[in-house]
Formats: structure tokens, sequence, C-alpha cells
């Protein structure tokens, strides 16, 4: 029987792996670029933070200069400041001359920049205590040298008692914790919590803060770990399926709904490859048993469903429409090939009857090959021959990729290759 042949196809087992391995790759391949692109940015950050310190630990040596210059005391107490931070610069210098090709070694230049980092904010302590001390010993007389026309910063002298406070130390503590491995939604929030917490004076009001900022503010980082690698997966799949990225929150209910997303989408996009597959092996099938792939057309049916015609030409005007539906669903059609939208003369319906049994053997070759390409038929509803199935194809409702031969009954009977082209 070979009258309209309607199909589901699924890949089977074996090649369903098979391009679940392919999407796995790519994919890597494109998430790879991404971390590299942020991580190269991770580093740009660090090492503008890096010489910042640096500047800071300047500053703040030309100060210490200034405090044992007026003191009358020996330059030899900053030496190991001194040292240190031409150590940890040229270090800093060494970190940057390597090259970095993948997110891995982005990843280690990045903690290699981290650790230099705290080192520098030590070197940093260091000094402002040093600053500290030598500022409460010589306080007045130092003021006495501001008034006189120096222009210095004392920045943290006097603020030994605030520094010293438990709370603040806490908040410190607990932000230093967090590294550099703070999500990009919450970096903002994180500099604010700062400030505030610099601009407290009161003590009870920084154990309130603690406790009701500080700290929840720190567990819902620590809660959205690797959010920036989870939210550069979401922003590959929302792409690669077409559709637009959604915002998510930045805390525990937020990225275990952005991971369903993720899983949503991976597997809308293997259902979207595995269409393509099929649709591709089915026009290799056919070209290798001599169809040509010579027209298609989309069409909008009244319900909304899209459609998609592929138009192959046979010998003598013979031609096989196949309708990939939406819902994976492959229907086949034998008919003639013409220029205008009619109905066939009695004569090529039974021409085209016979044509349809001819097709029968096609049909089940088509089968075979498509299954050795690891694509299976399912639910097959396969119509008999029968005049009533018979119709011309208007060539003019295709958008034609190769010239095409009109139906004609004589030729068939003649087996005369003449034909006229419609383009």
């Amino acid at each position: 029987m070979s009258g309209p042949k309607s199909s589901s196809y699924v890949i089977s087992a074996r090649q369903r792996a098979l391009l679940l391995e392919q999407q796995k790759r790519e994919q890597e391949r494109r998430l790879e670029q991404q971390r590299i692109k942020r991580e190269g940015e991770k580093r740009d950050r660090l090492a503008e933070d890096v010489n910042g310190q640096l500047t800071r630990i300047d500053q703040t040596l030309e100060r210490i200069k200034l405090l044992l210059r007026e003191s009358g005391r020996s330059p030899e107490e900053a030496k190991s400041i001194l040292t240190m931070r031409s150590a940890l610069e040229e270090q800093f210098s060494k970190i940057l001359k390597k090259t970095a090709y993948s997110s891995s070694e982005l990843k280690v230049q990045n903690a290699e920049l981290t650790s230099l980092q705290k080192m520098l904010s030590e070197s940093l302590k260091s000094a402002d205590t040093l600053v500290e001390t030598l500022g409460e010993s010589y306080r007045q007389e130092l003021q006495d040298t501001i008034q006189s026309g120096f222009s210095l910063s004392f920045e943290g002298i006097g603020a030994k008692k605030k520094q010293d406070d438990p709370h603040l130390k806490r908040i410190n503590d607990l932000l230093a914790g967090l590294g550099n491995e703070i999500p990009a939604p919450l970096r903002e929030r994180f500099q604010s919590i700062r400030r505030q917490a610099d601009a407290i004076t009161d003590a009870d009001y920084l154990e309130n803060f603690c406790a009701l900022v500080v700290v929840p503010f720190v567990s819902t980082c620590q809660k959205c770990e690797n959010w920036e690698e989870h939210e550069t997966y979401y922003r590959m799949l929302a792409a690669e399926a077409h559709v637009q990225p959604l915002v998510f929150d930045c805390d525990a209910d937020g990225l275990q709904a952005m991971l369903k997303a993720c899983d949503q989408l991976q597997g809308e996009i293997l259902e979207d490859r595995e269409r393509a597959y099929i649709n591709e092996a089915l026009d290799a099938a056919m070209q290798e048993m001599g169809y040509r792939l010579v027209g298609s057309r989309d069409q909008v049916k009244r319900s909304g469903k899209h459609v998609r015609h592929e138009l192959y030409s046979l010998q003598n005007g013979t031609a096989v429409d196949v309708t990939y539906a939406e819902n994976g669903q492959i229907a086949m059609e034998l008919g003639g090939i013409g220029t205008t939208d009619r109905s066939p003369t009695a004569e090529e319906s039974e021409q085209l009857t016979e044509d349809m049994r001819s097709f029968c053997r096609d049909y089940a070759e088509l089968e075979r090959k498509l299954a050795e390409r690891g694509v299976l038929s399912t639910m097959v509803s396969h119509m008999p021959p029968s005049e009533e199935f018979a119709q011309i194809f208007n060539a003019n409702d295709y958008l034609l990729t190769d010239a095409v031969t009109s139906y004609s009954v004589e030729r068939k009977k003649t087996g005369r290759n003449a034909a006229r082209s419609l383009s």
C-alpha cells in the first residue's frame, strides 16, 4: 500500500547518546570561551585592586617616612615594610607576565593574584599599625607641623578604639572570608555593606548590623557558590534555544530555579537536535535513492501551527511532498507536478495510483536506510493507493531550488525523457 503515509520518527538509544555527546562537546567549547572571558575580566579586576593596594602602601610609607624624619627616629624601622613591598611588586610583575590560554590557567593566575592581595593587605595593616604607633607618640608635634603648612593625611590615627571593636573585627573577618568569589549581582551590595560598617560608630548598632545584615549576606554568598558559572551556562543554553533569558534572584531559591531552567532548556535543545537529525537523515536517504530536493515552502495552518513542506522530484514529473509538523510527525504524499492549482484528470488519477503502488517499494527501502542511520518509525499510518488521493502539486507554491518536470501521462506511457522545465 502506498497512499499518503504518516509516521512519527524517533532515534535509537545509540544515536541519541551520540547526539548528546556531540551536544556536550559543542557546549563545553562555548562554555570554555565564556569562562576564558569571565576569568580574564576577573584577572583585570584583581590586577587593578593589587595596583591600588601598592599605591596605598606607597602613600602610607610616605607618612611613615615623614613621621620618622620629624621624630628623629631611624628610617630602618620602615625597612621591613619597604622590603616586603618591593618583593610583592616583583611577584605581581611575574604573575602578569605569565601567558594563560585556558580558563584553568587563568584560574591559577587569579588564585595567585588573590594570594598576593592577602599578603599586600597584611603589609598594609603593618604599615597602618606603624603609622598609628608613631602618630600616637608624636601626635601633638605632628599637629603643630601640619599647622605650619604641611599637607598630611593621618587616616586611622585616633581610630584605634573603633578598629579594636570585636564586632567590627568580626564583620571584617566575615567579609574578607568571601575573598573574590562574590557573585557579580552581589558585588555592589558587598561594597555598600563595607561602607555602612565603616560609617557606624555606635558599638551596639554595629553588633546589630553584623547579626542582621552581614551574617545573612555572607550566608547568601556561600549558598550561591559558582553562581557565575551556572549563569554563564544558563545564558548559553537560552541563546542556543533561541529564548529570552530570565533574570533570577541571586539567592538559594534563585539558584535552584536557574538550575531547573537549565535542565528544561537542555531537554528542549536535545529534542531540536533529534528532530534536525531525523530531517537530515531523511533528506540524505531520499537523495541516495535518486530523489532530488527541488523546493520547499512553509505553511501556517488556521490553528497557528507551523509546518514545512519539502518537494522531492522523481522522473517524468512525479514528486513526493514531505511535510514536517511541529510535533515531529512526518507525512509523505505522492503526486504529479504542475504549474496551476488543479485536480488531476481521470487518466492522470489512474496513472498516479499506479505510481503510488510503485512508491511502496521505495518507501520500504527508505525505512531501511533510515534505520541504518538510527532513525526508527513509530505510529505509522499508511493509506492504500487510491484515485481519491491522486493530486497535482503546484510548483509555483514552492520556493524552487532546481528545475522540475511537469507531469504527463503520455510521457509515462512512452518513456520519453523530453520535458519542459519550470522554475
